[in-house]
């Protein structure tokens, strides 16, 4: 395995593969608090990143980190034809592996993930920014039935789940939720797990 490390801000950057044990000890150094950070990976084209959340704060406004991220982003989308929103999406917004299903879904640009949903309210939080970001792709939600049925559940109950969200953590966006999300969360999982929706 090949793997190459570097240092800035404080944040370490693992590009190529790296053993796991090899990954433990490197982890094993890092500063308290320090938290990995999937974005910035997605965004370096790198394996793994992490650093304390100030430091990935200076990692992400980087003009180098910027740079980067438009330049992937080029070579993923080659020609394929994408809305300047949809395009600033991709160099810049929170991308998880269901929010690019999402993306992938409505588009059907290759070399995204593609057929996850939501496992929590993270990631929840994910697709709804997406879907606030590049507003024509809020009218083609319903296309997402057709990807699984847990998908086809998350549709018809979207509405509420996002009432729900709305409720319990105002402040969604930035990534705070309420202390109890028993609502939301509730929801959300009697979805996945195709339980019968709760009364509301």
């Amino acid at each position: 395995m090949k793997y190459e490390i570097a240092e800035k801000y404080g944040c370490t950057i693992i590009y190529g593969m790296i053993p796991v044990t090899e990954l433990c000890a490197v982890m094993a150094k890092a500063a308290e608090g320090a938290v990995m950070s999937p974005l910035l990976a997605k965004r370096l084209g790198a394996n793994t990143v992490f650093g304390t959340p100030a430091a990935l704060e200076q990692l992400v406004a980087d003009p180098d980190t910027r740079a980067t991220s438009k330049l992937l982003t080029k070579e993923l989308r080659g020609d394929f034809p994408l809305s300047d929103k949809a395009i600033i999406w991709l160099e810049e917004g929170e991308r998880g592996a269901s929010s690019e299903s999402m993306f992938q879904r409505f588009t059907g640009m290759p070399g995204l993930e593609e057929g996850n949903y939501p496992h929590d309210l993270s990631d929840l939080r994910r697709c709804r920014l997406l879907l606030e970001q590049v507003p024509e792709f809020a009218i083609l939600l319903p296309q997402m039935r057709d990807v699984s049925l847990v998908w086809e559940r998350l549709v018809e109950r979207w509405e509420y789940i996002c009432e729900a969200m709305d409720e319990d953590s105002p402040d969604w966006r930035n990534g705070n939720f309420g202390s109890d999300n028993w609502h939301a969360n509730h929801l959300l999982r009697t979805a996945i797990q195709g339980s019968p929706p709760p009364l509301v």
